[in-house]
């Protein structure tokens, strides 16, 4: 404990993953490592009104990373802090109008000032929509993909115990959206979807009159090829040839926070078939094969193998098997 959703261990994800497919446990991490002030600091920059941040009820703690908030937020300031995410990092006030005139022509209230301030660096600002791209392709948010207009789209899903809270803020690069669907009185709900369907069909009949255009990657941002189990720069030849499949994925960077550490999760086991163990120098080079296992230490307490739960991990398959360790081949050696 805490779980995810699926009551299931992914092991090592990218952060990039557990946004995607909402994994809650890498984001508590996260915020545990960032600090909750500097999280309720930016959140304020973004426009959000209603956080605590002093006395009984403070919200400077780690459940407000998955939403577990005082008063919440409103619609309005959390669609108005994804669309500075989608406009690079530069906040627009939210307004509702532009200018409100007399029936003689004057103007009585005009608010077509603009108000506009950078919160965030463009890198940031695309990483995140990038990030936030993979929601819709390939994670929680797959049922709103457009399903008629071929259109780039972002955002994020949230939903609360027993869906009594349903969230999709997304945008496109035209049009940022926000929707809640629940009761007032926070009652259960039978359905997760169908908010998802309201928000595809809203957006996708307002996105009709634009032309589809990638989100613009700024030049602050570059690509390095790296290890999905330890983040670094992969290894020719290691990475991509793990036990289970290649660990070697392209990713975005800011430029100035691109690793420059190789792998240090992955080791290269020359095994003889004949034993089953790690081969020595008197091993026929025929008898020899190659497995590259991640090197990972899973090991619990006695309590908890004593108990019901199970430990293992996504991972666990992948991991240099304990009769390996400190193992010679005997049968050459």
């Amino acid at each position: 404990k805490p779980h995810n959703s699926d009551r299931a261990w992914h092991g090592k994800v990218r952060l990039r993953t557990a946004l995607a497919r909402s994994i809650n446990v890498p984001t508590v991490k996260l915020a545990q490592e960032v600090g909750v002030s500097k999280i309720i600091s930016n959140a304020e920059k973004m426009g959000i009104t209603t956080l605590v941040d002093s006395g009984a009820y403070s919200d400077a703690n780690l459940a407000m990373a998955l939403g577990g908030l005082t008063k919440g937020v409103t619609n309005l300031e959390l669609t108005g802090a994804f669309a500075s995410i989608a406009n690079g990092g530069t906040r627009h006030q939210p307004v509702f109008y532009t200018k409100i005139i007399d029936h003689d022509g004057n103007v009585l209230i005009d608010n077509t000032t603009e108000n506009a301030r950078r919160i965030m660096k463009d890198s940031t600002a695309w990483l995140l929509t990038s990030a936030m791209s993979d929601v819709v392709n390939k994670g929680s948010g797959t049922r709103l993909k457009f399903k008629h207009l071929k259109m780039n789209q972002a955002g994020k899903t949230g939903t609360s115990t027993n869906n009594r809270d349903l969230w999709f803020v997304g945008y496109t690069p035209y049009l940022t959206a926000g929707i809640w669907c629940g009761y007032d009185t926070s009652l259960k709900q039978t359905s997760s979807n169908y908010h998802k369907d309201m928000w595809r069909d809203i957006m996708e009949e307002l996105n009709k009159k634009y032309t589809n255009k990638a989100f613009k990657r700024p030049s602050s941002v570059t690509t390095a090829t790296i290890c999905t189990k330890c983040g670094k720069l992969a290894i020719d030849g290691l990475c991509s040839r793990a036990v289970g499949g290649s660990c070697e994925k392209i990713e975005y960077f800011a430029k100035d926070t691109v690793p420059t550490e190789t792998c240090d999760c992955h080791v290269r086991c020359r095994i003889c078939k004949s034993s089953g163990h790690l081969a020595g120098d008197n091993c026929p080079e025929s008898q020899i094969y190659t497995a590259i296992y991640l090197q990972k230490n899973e090991s619990s307490s006695k309590a908890e193998k004593n108990s019901s739960q199970n430990t293992k991990t996504a991972d666990t398959p992948l991991i240099i098997p304990p009769y390996l360790s400190n193992s010679l081949c005997e049968v050459h050696n």
